[in-house]
């Protein structure tokens, strides 16, 4: 960005270069020096800001299409080196929550509703026992 000034303008050099910068993801080029895939250096690769490279995928189907696979491959850079204890288990949870809505929270309801009947936890228990009984576990 010379002068402080970016340039705006999405332009077929633009594509070229979001495309180029996925392309070396993909094929493991080795020109760039991320630990993983990101929009946030897409912006820096092409001089302009983040909120540009959002404005140019609402309107340009191609570069909506570069940066919705950055973010596919960012997700599976961080979960295979999160597995092979490549990356640390803080930051790959932080990355996977933020950036792609995963979560390792559960959630845990008893007692309910099955249909348009809600079974009390008393209700659960006898027909456990009575699953049990027939069974044979007991």
């Amino acid at each position: 960005m010379s002068g402080g000034k970016q340039n705006l303008k999405y332009n077929d050099e633009m594509q070229h270069k979001a495309d180029e910068y996925l392309d070396a993801w993909a094929s493991g080029d080795g020109w760039l020096d991320d630990a993983m895939p990101s929009n946030t250096r897409l912006s820096r690769v092409l001089g302009v800001t983040r909120q540009t490279l959002d404005n140019w995928a609402s309107e340009f189907d191609d570069f909506r299409y570069v940066m919705e696979s950055i973010k596919a491959e960012q997700k599976l850079v961080v979960q295979n080196k999160g597995l092979r204890k490549e990356y640390d288990s803080t930051l790959s949870k932080l990355v996977l929550a933020t950036n792609h809505g995963m979560s390792d929270k559960q959630s845990i309801t008893h007692g309910g509703t099955v249909g348009h009947v809600a079974y009390s936890p008393e209700d659960y228990q006898k027909a456990q026992a009575e699953l049990s009984k027939h069974l044979g576990d007991e």
